[in-house]
């Protein structure tokens, strides 16, 4: 039997990184993205396309660039000639992606020779790692492990200043601290934390905020399997009358409890003994009174001396439930990638 975990989330603060939609397959003029309101000065409208194609030819050979065109409005709305294009310049790999909030088509480049903490939290944290092909993910990561292991100490700074940010989460009610100007702040015993340029701000309240979120998950999950792992004890000791019965645990994140046989018999109802076989006399192994073995004891009753924290060791491991892939799944979360650089 799988439950659902059920946790109560904290509200999301403004000012952090949203995530946005992946925009794939437009690779030329002729398979663009077309916007058809667009402005075109301050009162005209027109149409806008947007695409991502790659180098043939020269330096920007297998690399890629993002263009855009507009129409004008001025010559029957047709598309201004190709080398009125605009294009960005040439990186390693380049996806273009639209903010559903407000409609805005942008792109994001990548280039092996230049991979930052913070650009690399924020692929992440825009959610475009995970709209990617296989490839192109497989691609991408095995750029971020090599920028990892060539400059370890700017990963490491950013593991840190994160984890100081989460930490004044989880002691100050989720609230941030006060930023100057220059995106610093003065911690209580005076030491002063820079979180960078100003576009470089969000992305770390965005993990921040996202490793205290899981972490403050992870503690409601807890207390309330620790919760439900006492009411089948509660419940088995209110029908047998016996507290010794059951003993309920937690192992790797599952609740184990220990069934131990059916119900003992109430104290006021105590059962009747089982005659005593009469002895065989042609059995010549019969045994007397004295030598006969103690008996077995009653089905839910525990012998006497016999410590119930023993009783858990015993479980037969079918009995022990499977943790929820939903929940699971929440924990893997990568919005806020903090989990990607404090590994290193």
């Amino acid at each position: 039997m799988t439950t659902t975990e059920t946790t109560t989330d904290v509200t999301r603060p403004e000012g952090l990184v949203k995530r946005v939609k992946l925009l794939a397959g437009h690779t030329s003029p002729d398979t663009a993205y077309v916007v058809d309101d667009y402005p075109y000065g301050r009162r005209v409208r027109c149409q806008i396309r947007y695409w991502v194609e790659t180098g043939t030819k020269g330096a920007g050979r297998g690399r890629q660039r993002f263009g855009s065109q507009t129409t004008n409005p001025k010559r029957g709305n047709d598309w201004s000639k190709p080398n009125a294009a605009k294009y960005s310049t040439y990186s390693d790999r380049v996806f273009m992606y639209l903010n559903e909030e407000n409609g805005h088509v942008d792109s994001f480049s990548v280039d092996r020779t230049y991979m930052t903490p913070e650009g690399v939290a924020r692929f992440y944290q825009r959610g475009l790692r995970d709209q990617i092909t296989a490839v192109q993910r497989q691609e991408f990561d095995g750029w971020v492990e090599a920028a990892r292991k060539a400059y370890p100490a700017p990963w490491t700074a950013f593991a840190e200043r994160v984890k100081t940010l989460a930490d004044h989460l989880a002691t100050h009610d989720g609230e941030f601290p006060k930023l100057d100007e220059s995106g610093r702040w003065t911690l209580d015993d005076g030491t002063v934390v820079y979180l960078g340029m100003r576009h470089e701000v969000p992305v770390y309240l965005t993990a921040a905020w996202g490793a205290w979120r899981r972490t403050v998950q992870r503690e409601q999950v807890e207390a309330g399997r620790a919760k439900r792992a006492e009411e089948p004890v509660q419940a088995a000791a209110a029908a047998t009358g016996n507290t010794a019965l059951l003993q309920a645990g937690l192992d790797s994140g599952r609740v184990v409890i220990a069934h131990i046989g059916a119900a003992t018999p109430k104290p006021d109802t105590p059962a009747e003994p089982e005659p005593e076989p009469e002895p065989d006399v042609n059995d010549q192994q019969a045994h007397s009174p004295v030598d006969t073995p103690d008996a077995e004891p009653a089905a839910g009753q525990l012998d006497e001396g016999v410590d119930p924290d023993d009783v858990a060791e015993d479980v037969d491991e079918d009995e022990i439930e499977d943790e929820d892939p939903e929940l699971a799944a929440a924990f893997d979360e990568l919005g806020a990638a903090l989990a990607e650089f404090q590994s290193a």
